[in-house]
C-alpha cells in the first residue's frame, strides 16, 4: 500500500509537473504570441509611421513645389506687369512727346498763320488806309470844288456888306455861309422856303436878330463854337428843324429863339449859358427831355410852354427866377424837381405838372400863390415839400 501510494503521490507530482510544464508552455507561447503580435503591431506602426514620413515628405515636397512655382508665377506676373508698365510708361511718354511735338507744330503753325494774318491785316489795313486817304483827298478837293462852286454860287446870291450877310435870296436846298462872315443880319434869310440845312463858318460870331425866322423846310444847323450871340427870333417857326447844336460861347438864349420849331426833339443847352429867354422854346411840340446846365439863373416866362411831348427837365441848382407859366401846357411832364436856389416862381409856371418836388420846406414870399395852378383849366400839380432826393 505504500509503494501504491508512493507511486500514487509520484503520479500525481508527476502529473503537477506535466500540467505546470503544459501551463508553463502554454504562457511562454502566449507570451512568443503576444511577442510576435507585438512585433507585428511595432512593424506595422514603424510601416505606418514611414508612410506617414513619407506622406509627409511628399506633402512638403509638393509644398515647396506649389511654393516655388507660385513664387515662379508670381515673379512672370511681375516681370510682365513690370514690362506692361514699361510699355505704358514708354507709351504715354511716346504720346506725350507725340502730343508735345504736335502742339509745338500747331503753335508754330497758329503763330506762323498769325504773323501771316497780321501781315495780311496791316497790308489790307495799309492799302485801306492808302485808298481812304486818296478817296479823303478825293473827297476834299470834290468838297473844296463844290464848296467854291457854293460859295461862288452863294455869294452870287447874297448880299454882304463889309463882313456880315445882310440877305440871302438864293433857292438852294444847303446854304454854305462863305467863310470870313463874322455876323448873320436881322431877318437875312427868313422865309427861304428850300432851305433844308444851313452851315456856319468858324469866323461867324452873331446869328442876327429873326435870321432864319420861318424856315419852315429847315431840317439841321451846324453851328461853330464861336458863335456867341443869337438873336430873338433866329430860328423861330423853323417847323421841320430837328438837329441844332447850340454854340457852345452863347451865353443867352434870347426871346422866341426856337419858339414853334415843332419837330426839334431834344436840344442840349451848352454850359456857358446863363439865362432862357421868354417863349425861348414855346411849343416845341416834339421836345422830349431837356437838361439845363450849372450856371442857367433864369428861365423865362413861356420858356417851355405847351412842350406837350415833354417828359423830363433837369433844373440845376444855380436857377433863381422861373417866370410865369415858364412850363405850362407840358401835359406829360409827370414830375420836376425845385432846387432850394429858387427864389421866384412865376404863376401858373408847373400849373400842367402832375408832381413837383420841392427841396425847399415851403415857399417864399415872391413864389406866386398860384405857381402850380394851371391858367386853363385850374389843375394843382401835387407838391412834396421838404423833399431829400
Amino acid at each position: 500500500a505504500r509503494k501504491d501510494h508512493l507511486a500514487a503521490a509520484k503520479k500525481k507530482k508527476a502529473e503537477e509537473e506535466a500540467k505546470r510544464k503544459a501551463e508553463e508552455e502554454k504562457r511562454k507561447a502566449e507570451e512568443d504570441r503576444k511577442a510576435k503580435e507585438e512585433a507585428k503591431r511595432k512593424a506595422e506602426e514603424e510601416k505606418r509611421k514611414a508612410e506617414e514620413a513619407r506622406k509627409a515628405e511628399e506633402d512638403r515636397k509638393a509644398e515647396e513645389e506649389a511654393k516655388r512655382k507660385a513664387e515662379e508665377e508670381a515673379i512672370r506676373q511681375a516681370e510682365e506687369e513690370a514690362k506692361r508698365k514699361a510699355e505704358a510708361e514708354a507709351k504715354r511718354k511716346a504720346q506725350a512727346e507725340a502730343k508735345r511735338i504736335a502742339e509745338e507744330a500747331k503753335k508754330k503753325a497758329a503763330e506762323e498763320a498769325r504773323f501771316a494774318k497780321e501781315k495780311a491785316e496791316k497790308e489790307a489795313a495799309e492799302a485801306k488806309r492808302k485808298a481812304e486817304a486818296e478817296a479823303k483827298r478825293s473827297e476834299k478837293e470834290e468838297a473844296k470844288r463844290r464848296a467854291e462852286e457854293e460859295a461862288r454860287k452863294t455869294a452870287a446870291d447874297c448880299r454882304i456888306v463889309g463882313t456880315e450877310l445882310r440877305k440871302y435870296k438864293g433857292k438852294a436846298y444847303e446854304l454854305v455861309i462863305p467863310s470870313g462872315i463874322t455876323s448873320i443880319g436881322k431877318y437875312a434869310a427868313s422865309a427861304c422856303e428850300s432851305l433844308r440845312s444851313v452851315t456856319i463858318p468858324k469866323s461867324v460870331t452873331s446869328i442876327g436878330y429873326g435870321a432864319f425866322f420861318n424856315c419852315k423846310n429847315l431840317v439841321s444847323v451846324t453851328m461853330p463854337n464861336t458863335v456867341t450871340s443869337i438873336g430873338v427870333c433866329a430860328f423861330e417857326e423853323c417847323r421841320n428843324l430837328r438837329r441844332v447844336n447850340i454854340s457852345g460861347g452863347v451865353t443867352i438864349i434870347d426871346k422866341c429863339t426856337f419858339r414853334c420849331c415843332e419837330n426839334l426833339k431834344s436840344v442840349t443847352i451848352p454850359k456857358g449859358v446863363i439865362s432862357i429867354g421868354e417863349l425861348a422854346f414855346n411849343a416845341c411840340k416834339s421836345l422830349q427831355n431837356v437838361i439845363i446846365p450849372d450856371g442857367v439863373k433864369r428861365i423865362g416866362y413861356w420858356g417851355f410852354k405847351n412842350c406837350a411831348s415833354l417828359t423830363s427837365v433837369t433844373i440845376p441848382n444855380t436857377v433863381t427866377h422861373i417866370e410865369i407859366n415858364a412850363f405850362a401846357g407840358c401835359k406829360n411832364l409827370q414830375s420836376v424837381i425845385i432846387p432850394a436856389s429858387v427864389t421866384h416862381i412865376g404863376a401858373g409856371a408847373f400849373g400842367d405838372c402832375k408832381t413837383v418836388y420841392c427841396h425847399a420846406t415851403g415857399p417864399t414870399f415872391n413864389w406866386d400863390p398860384k405857381w402850380n395852378v394851371s391858367d386853363e383849366n385850374n389843375n394843382r400839380a401835387k407838391i412834396v415839400w421838404g423833399y431829400k432826393g
